[in-house]
């Protein structure tokens, strides 16, 4: 308005010089016209905008004929006016008077006011739009700086906020005014749009005393705290604030002040500043509701927090991960575990959070192996991340617990090894499984694989010495069932020496009773029966053991020669025990035989078949008094016993022996057909065993003598036993029995012999020697024609030592025959 009254008052000036010209019409005209636009303006002034148009039209009508810069002083001020009172269509009145007068020198000021009319409408795009069309060169000084705040304020609202604060700064520059505060505010605020709290709480301090915006100054700073983390100063000012807001920063204090009593630990008063904001927020964002579950959960209310987390529903975002994972905290302290499971499955299934899921998965596992004994969970825990120890251990106890249940020892001895830095507990964990384990193998007869088990569990003992020494004891004990004689003695004797506590316990005396076992296999006799005596006379032995270890001391006596102690302790055997008193006597009647008393030997063996003879012994007993009779001549009564054996044990492993007996027995009389039976009744009976071997080494050796190999062979053939001899051996044999029928000077067998030896085996490296025998068995037999054929192709064949022997026989026969010229 100061440029319009500038105008004016050049116009007032430029009448008074032409008064004395003009006529006194014209100047009163003019005073008329200057009067009226005068009280306008003062109207406009006074935002009597209504009662300014009119006197401006009133200016117009009775002022006669104006000039085009008195219409246009008028009409720009009419235009002002008409901007103030948002009439319709304004922009188009401006672009109408801005086209009607380009050159008006109100124009920028025009164009500022709509920009301001567009400013209060909140149309800051369009505001903006038109302040940048302004030239601000040609506004009024007192103009400049409502320019430079309006268009400070669009540039801020449309996000241009570094220019923004370029000309808030410019208004700071300026002289002060009504915008200089404003745009102090505006550049806090800026700063803490653009996250730069430190700088926005210095700068929202400077303004804290205006009482326009000290509350939200106040607010904006203690928001800034926060988002700093000084909880501690926003839980020791905001109180007090939230005292003093009302509506939207009044709810969003009472958030940030529950968050930052949260952080700091006061989950009451965190509950209670986040009940004042869901007061007045029926409808919760998700953040909110996950927040109230946090809340409750920390409180320890789980039925609470669980309701909240439910609300939630899986969205598939970090949301809902770390919900769920509350969640399944919240059921595992209400107790139900299932519905935890679920939860933490749910929540190890997102990857948003890393350390979430890990322990999500964790606790899945866990549950897993609680509910349904399933370790899988576990395993895929361990593919997928790389535990701490703490974390590590239990795991491998966990799968540990569920193979040990399962009686998977192995297992669960593999998963103990992989503990990190084993505790106590882990050690004698690992010492029970392995023990366990060995246990388990012993009784399948993996003794060697036993070994290291037990070798385990005693490295492992130091914190549970009993099981230490049970370990050790299986520990020799599998040792001497593989045959590790010496480790075992070994073993036991760290047991039985200098081991007080293993002396108190039940396994001692079995230890005495195993030493003299091991001594007795290392045929360490004089240490075994040590050994043996010792526990024969423990306290607490096992009683079955006590008849086994006077057996075995007595056969340690008899093993060094001691027959009268030995026969004293035999006979010390109860009948009660039939097969041990059985073994006893037949003991004390072969020391008879080693005495060189074969009759007393003899007399001892009739005498336990008497009295054992439902012992286990009684075909051994019937066998060896059958050998006995054959080695004093006795072959009569040797037969009786042999076939009273063939009778009644056929299923003994003495059988095939007391059939050999009796075919050796028919072969020393001369008896060769009977001979053959019983041979080949041990092939049927028992074609694997060593007697079947003998048998057909008898076999062969009657039929080689009857000069029947071949049918030796076809018997061989037929009774699947061909096996025994190989092509190389049959045909060996056919030829060693056709030898012998010539060497024997049965010649015309032998030449049948080795005419089929030969029609069988014509490429035999035999065959040379085969043609030699022909020829001089041919020659023996008057044939001497035949003779010469085979003399001569033992020579055709060019080798062989008897080369020289078939042609001197070939000469001398070509000879006798006339035939002096192949005689050469």
């Amino acid at each position: 308005m100061a440029s319009i009254l500038k105008t004016l008052k050049f116009f007032t000036i430029s009448i008074i010089v032409f008064t004395l010209c003009l006529p006194l019409a014209a100047q009163n005209r003019e005073r008329s016209f200057r009067d009226r636009m005068k009280a306008a303006i003062q109207l406009y002034d006074r935002a009597l905008y209504p009662a300014a148009i009119n006197e401006i039209n009133d200016a117009v009508a009775l002022s006669g004929t104006l000039s085009e810069s008195e219409l246009a002083k008028a009409g720009a001020l009419s235009l002002l006016c008409s901007i103030e009172l948002q009439k319709p269509n304004i922009e188009g009145l401006v672009k109408e008077f801005l086209d009607k007068y380009p050159f008006s020198s109100e124009k920028e000021t025009i164009r500022l006011k709509l920009a301001g009319y567009y400013f209060r409408q909140q149309d800051y795009v369009t505001s903006l739009d038109i302040l940048q069309k302004i030239n601000s060169k040609y506004l009024a000084k007192e103009h400049i700086t409502e320019y430079n705040f309006q268009l400070a304020y669009c540039n801020m609202r449309t996000g241009r906020l570094v220019e923004a604060e370029r000309l808030f700064e410019l208004v700071l520059g300026a002289k002060y005014s009504t915008f200089s505060n404003p745009s102090q505010y505006y550049i806090a605020y800026i700063r803490y749009m653009q996250k730069d709290f430190k700088k926005a709480i210095e700068l929202f301090g400077k303004i804290e005393k205006d009482p326009r915006f000290s509350t939200l100054a106040r607010y904006y700073s203690l928001e800034s705290q926060f988002m700093l983390k000084n909880y501690e100063v926003v839980t020791s000012k905001g109180e007090e604030l939230f005292l003093t807001l009302s509506g939207e920063f009044k709810n969003k204090l009472a958030r940030i002040l529950s968050e930052a009593y949260f952080a700091t630990g006061n989950v009451e008063k965190a509950n209670f500043y986040f009940g004042q904001f869901s007061f007045t927020n029926k409808e919760l964002s998700r953040k909110d509701i996950y927040y109230s579950g946090i809340i409750a959960y920390s409180m320890k209310n789980y039925e609470l927090a669980i309701q909240s987390f439910v609300k939630l529903n899986e969205m598939g975002d970090t949301l809902s991960q770390n919900a769920l994972y509350h969640m399944g905290h919240s059921y595992i302290q209400t107790k139900n575990k299932q519905a935890a499971l679920v939860a933490f499955r749910s929540a190890s299934r997102f990857n948003f959070d890393p350390l979430i899921r890990e322990d999500a998965m964790f606790n899945y596992a866990k549950l897993s192996f609680d509910i349904n004994s399933d370790i899988n969970v576990f395993r895929q825990y361990l593919n997928e991340f790389s535990p701490v120890d703490s974390k590590y251990n239990e795991i491998q106890n966990y799968i540990a617990t569920s193979l040990i249940v399962s009686k998977d020892y192995k297992g669960a001895s593999d998963v103990l090894k992989l503990i990190r830095f084993p505790q106590p507990e882990d050690i004698i964990n690992l010492q029970k499984v392995s023990f366990l384990r060995g246990m388990q193998q012993m009784e399948i007869g993996a003794f060697r694989d036993a070994i290291p088990n037990f070798e385990l569990s005693v490295t492992n003992g130091n914190y549970n010495v009993p099981l230490q020494n049970l370990a050790k004891f299986w520990l020799a004990e599998a040792l001497y069932r593989d045959n590790q004689f010496s480790r075992s003695v070994e073993t036991n004797l760290s047991l039985v020496n200098n081991n007080i506590k293993f002396k108190s316990s039940a396994e001692y005396p079995t230890a005495l009773y195993n030493l003299g076992y091991g001594y007795f296999k290392l045929s360490n006799f004089s240490a075994a029966e040590l050994w043996f005596t010792r526990y024969l006379s423990a306290a607490g032995r096992v009683p079955q053991y006590g008849t086994e270890a006077k057996l075995r001391l007595g056969d340690v006596l008899f093993m060094q020669r001691k027959y009268a102690a030995a026969t004293d302790l035999f006979s010390q055997v109860s009948k009660n025990d039939i097969n041990a008193y059985a073994y006893a006597n037949y003991q004390m009647a072969i020391s008879q035989g080693l005495l060189g008393n074969d009759s007393k030997k003899v007399e001892f063996l009739k005498s336990i078949l008497q009295s054992t003879e439902n012992s286990k012994m009684y075909p051994e007993i019937l066998y060896e008094l059958g050998r006995t009779l054959v080695q004093t001549g006795d072959n009569i009564q040797a037969k009786k016993y042999f076939r009273e054996l063939g009778d009644r044990y056929q299923e003994s492993s003495y059988y095939p022996k007391a059939l050999l007996e009796l075919g050796l027995i028919a072969l020393n009389q001369n008896q060769n057909d009977e001979a053959v039976q019983y041979y080949k009744q041990i092939l049927a009976v028992s074609p694997q065993s060593q007697e079947a071997q003998n048998a057909i080494a008898g076999l062969e050796n009657i039929y080689q003598e009857k000069g029947e190999t071949e049918d030796f062979l076809d018997y061989l053939d037929k009774s699947g036993l061909s096996k025994s001899r190989s092509t190389d051996d049959r045909e060996l044999l056919i030829f060693n029995s056709a030898e012998k029928q010539y060497l024997s000077g049965n010649y015309t067998s032998a030449i049948n012999s080795f005419t089929s030896f030969l029609s069988r085996h014509p490429n035999s490296s035999k065959k040379s020697q085969a043609n030699f025998y022909l020829g001089e068995s041919y020659n023996k037999t008057g044939k001497p024609e035949l003779a010469i054929d085979h003399f001569k192709k033992v020579m055709e064949s060019g080798e062989g030592s008897f080369l020289e022997l078939a042609t001197l026989n070939y000469s001398k026969i070509s000879y006798n025959l006339e035939n002096y010229k192949q005689a050469l």
